[in-house]
């Protein structure tokens, strides 16, 4: 079997958000990479199946045959080997997640017990998903999977942006209602799994200056004992933050053709329009617009040449109106 160099993700955030890539490496062997379906994640975070779901991945990543069937005794030399996983904790995780993840087969006459896993869509149908955010898969190196404190928060972790892939400023508030996890939680998981944050700023096309410039928020502070020295003052507008993973971007695999199929049975109900608020590009934005799932508002991300300060995440708010959007710019004059 063949083995590659690849990065661990227990790495410092500085080197995360620098993107250095030779902080600390591991030796691993590329059929053992786990990978993590962020949707799935975030359902189990909500519904707390996590240790269930946990085992559920480590077990995708040693099937290495691709046929989803394993003897208890395998099962159980393998989790050992690899994750780390005491046979107490694997009989309680394999009788929790029993017809969710897994159907358990008893051994009858003379023939081994077995486990069969079930397919990922099934599992998705099963926890409620209905549509995929992120068809993209996550992964990570078995040595950050080997404990339950950071099989959570490698779980936890696979629902925010990998290396900066895929990047969007989330609130707290919505990570709250996407995970069911309280802001305390989130922050504990964060610094156990490496999650980087990295501030985001709102910016405007100035028409007289042409250019663009930070969008900037008026604060009055009050002094009560001494109201002479209250004041007011101008500070630059902040979005919500960026959340970097130190995981490893993963290929769509299966999860593309899974999201046409969650679409598809999906098609008949009559659900709200999906508006989406951030764009990678302005190209995107228009393209999204062609689809009517642009809302009232649409903040497309500033390219490093056109920041107002070198190095800074930076959106641009782009003026829209029912049925057209029109950035801040001479309409039409689309700065790509």
């Amino acid at each position: 079997m063949t083995s590659i160099k690849q990065e661990c993700n227990f790495v410092n955030f500085s080197s995360i958000l620098s993107g250095d890539n030779s902080a600390i490496e591991c030796e691993i062997n590329t059929s053992f990479l786990v990978r993590l379906v962020p949707d799935l994640s975030a359902a189990a975070l909500r519904q707390h199946k996590t240790k269930e779901l946990g085992l559920y991945y480590a077990l995708k990543a040693l099937d290495q045959s691709g046929r989803g069937s394993f003897t208890i005794d395998e099962a159980i030399e393998k989790l050992k080997t690899v994750f780390k996983y005491s046979e107490s904790t694997f009989y309680t995780h394999l009788a929790r997640g029993d017809g969710l993840f897994w159907v358990r087969y008893p051994g009858i006459d003379g023939r081994a017990a077995r486990i069969s896993l079930k397919s990922r869509l099934s599992v998705m149908l099963a926890m409620g998903i209905d549509q995929l955010t992120n068809s993209h898969f996550v992964e990570v190196c078995p040595i950050v999977f080997d404990s339950p404190d950071k099989r959570k928060a490698q779980i936890y972790a696979s629902i925010h942006a990998p290396r900066g892939v895929g990047l969007h400023p989330k609130s707290r508030a919505y990570i709250s209602q996407f995970t069911g996890l309280s802001k305390t939680k989130q922050r504990r998981l964060e610094i156990k799994a490496c999650v980087a944050r990295q501030a985001t700023f709102e910016t405007v096309y100035d028409e007289k200056l042409d250019k663009l410039v930070t969008s900037t928020l008026e604060v009055f502070s009050q002094n009560k004992s001494d109201p002479s020295k209250s004041k007011r003052y101008t500070i630059a507008k902040r979005l919500p933050n960026c959340y970097i993973s130190g995981q490893l971007p993963g290929p769509h695999g299966c999860l593309k053709k899974v999201s046409k199929l969650l679409r598809s049975l999906k098609r008949d109900e009559a659900g709200e329009q999906v508006q989406k608020l951030y764009f990678d590009t302005y190209k995107g934005c228009r393209k999204v617009l062609q689809h009517r799932r642009v809302g009232t508002e649409a903040l497309a991300r500033v390219s490093p040449g056109r920041s107002v300060i070198k190095g800074r995440v930076e959106y641009e708010r782009l003026k829209t109106k029912p049925g057209l959007l029109v950035p801040s710019v001479i309409a039409g004059a689309w700065p790509y």
